[in-house]
């Protein structure tokens, strides 16, 4: 019937497709110094974050770090070794954010432009096979955004992660798809793994040019997969909660 949102039932894992930063030719960050500089400033940090928040110190450590300037350039700030300091994506965007970094974030921000390419949203339960269902349909060099995976590269569980961080990573979230939407990346085509529990948020994405595609897998069958699939001491109930209230 026009109009209806096509269901699936389906699996459980996904493949990392990792965005390939592209800076402007004339940006001092495509240069072959900055290159040789950052490099020795995660090499003195040892790909730790250095961020603070709360009063406690980040300390992830990961590959998939930023170097950022602790007095920015449009303020006076330099290159200098003692001015740049490694950060994990989530730090150097609540840093960057500022007071909104702390202000609640959307999953569906109204400024979200329409998609100039393929575009697709796969919604459902936790442990419904979201993923699986993107790894056997994605092709390779095509962009995957998902929270979880997102929080996994910086050596995070989304689970776990304060409510002020969890708000950095869904503007991140945000900042990859609208890149995307307006053209700004290689990417020739993306999709979105995300629970999206509500017809209004599905009716959003349609509206911005989006393929919705819900995997409807039984609660029941998803509440096993979540505790089956849970490692030793790692929080469930945030995950089997949203499968209950998922519609």
């Amino acid at each position: 019937m026009p109009g209806m949102i096509p269901r699936h039932g389906a699996g459980a894992s996904a493949p990392v497709h990792k965005a390939k930063r592209d800076y402007g030719k004339n940006d001092p960050r495509s240069s072959r110094p900055w290159r040789r500089l950052r490099q020795q400033v995660l090499l003195r940090d040892k790909y730790t974050c250095q961020g603070v928040n709360n009063g406690k110190k980040c300390g992830k450590i990961s590959t998939h770090m930023e170097v950022d300037h602790i007095k920015p350039r449009n303020q006076g700030g330099t290159d200098e070794l003692g001015n740049l300091q490694t950060l994990c994506p989530l730090c150097h965007l609540m840093k960057t954010s500022g007071e909104a970094a702390t202000r609640p974030a959307s999953m569906a921000p109204d400024w979200m432009p329409s998609t100039t390419k393929p575009l697709v949203l796969v919604c459902g339960r936790p442990a419904s096979g979201k993923s699986e269902y993107v790894k056997q349909n994605a092709k390779p060099g095509e962009l995957v955004v998902d929270l979880e995976l997102m929080a996994a590269e910086i050596g995070c569980e989304l689970w776990d992660l304060s409510k002020e961080q969890t708000f950095a990573l869904i503007r991140l979230r945000n900042n990859r798809i609208a890149n995307f939407a307006r053209g700004q990346t290689e990417h020739p085509k993306a999709w979105i793994v995300t629970a999206a529990g509500r017809d209004y948020l599905r009716q959003f994405w349609s509206d911005r040019g989006a393929e919705v595609v819900v995997i409807d897998t039984p609660l029941e069958v998803c509440q096993r997969r979540i505790v089956a699939q849970s490692q030793p001491g790692e929080r469930t109930d945030k995950r089997l909660q949203l499968a209950q209230d998922w519609k």
